[in-house]
């Protein structure tokens, strides 16, 4: 029986959550805004993966080793971030295997419309490149919806872009920090004349500018996504 995307109530509790047409989501509607929960993954099976490999190349730098301290803190860290991201997809995978619905959706205007609900209007409702085709947000006929597609099923957008323009910001103040540390390892090394040191730090510099670039354009993209437009589709100002 397919059951149309909406907010419902979870059997047993008293949350109402996200259903995005195929199973609960780790997102929780609170005063009529959706709630991403911090310590679950929204995407568990590549979480699971990720945690699965990170960890397992933190064992294999501490067998490769050698006593070398360097090599230790590294397979620590990714040893920890392993456990980290595995422990988030399992409970993000909690969520997604709770039983299905089995009562009507929870209808609360602040969280309309929704994904194919329909209003009069003069363009024909649909989902519209809202920033792009590959990102589709629902225009139910007379205005846009806070609902967009990631990974073929709709998500609810609303209130999210303050949090990620902070989380954006957050990322890349502490990668430039943490590239920082490098810098100043390198300097270190470069004042005792410690090849490996020097190395070490600008290896650790260089790495931490472009894995916290890489993020932070990704995440100032999805700014974007989680931005409203302000005209309708096909109007351009």
């Amino acid at each position: 029986m397919n059951i149309a995307p909406g907010w419902y109530g979870v059997s047993g509790t008293s949350d109402v959550r996200w259903w995005d047409g195929a199973k609960f989501r780790p997102i929780l509607l609170r005063d009529g805004l959706p709630h991403y929960e911090k310590f679950r993954s929204i995407s568990p099976v590549p979480s699971i993966v990720l945690g699965v490999l990170m960890a397992l190349l933190g064992i294999g730098r501490f067998a490769i080793s050698d006593d070398d301290p360097y090599a230790f803190a590294l397979g620590i860290a990714w040893v920890l971030i392993g456990v980290m991201s595995l422990v988030l997809g399992l409970l993000g995978l909690v969520i997604e295997r709770l039983p299905a619905p089995i009562h009507g959706p929870y209808l609360d205007p602040r969280t309309f419309p929704w994904p194919e609900q329909v209003e009069y209007g003069p363009i024909p409702p649909g989902w519209y490149p809202a920033p792009s085709k590959r990102i589709p947000r629902w225009w139910s006929g007379a205005r846009w919806s806070e609902y967009v597609v990631l990974r073929r099923f709709p998500l609810p957008m609303a209130g999210q872009r303050k949090r990620q323009i902070a989380t954006t910001w957050t990322v890349a103040i502490a990668f430039i920090l943490l590239a920082g540390v490098g810098v100043a390892l390198a300097f270190y090394g470069a004042r005792l004349h410690d090849t490996s040191t020097m190395v070490v730090g600008v290896t650790l510099a260089v790495s931490f500018l472009l894995l916290g670039g890489i993020l932070t354009a990704y995440m100032a993209y999805l700014v974007r996504v989680y931005t409203l437009p302000v005209v309708p589709p096909g109007v351009t100002r």
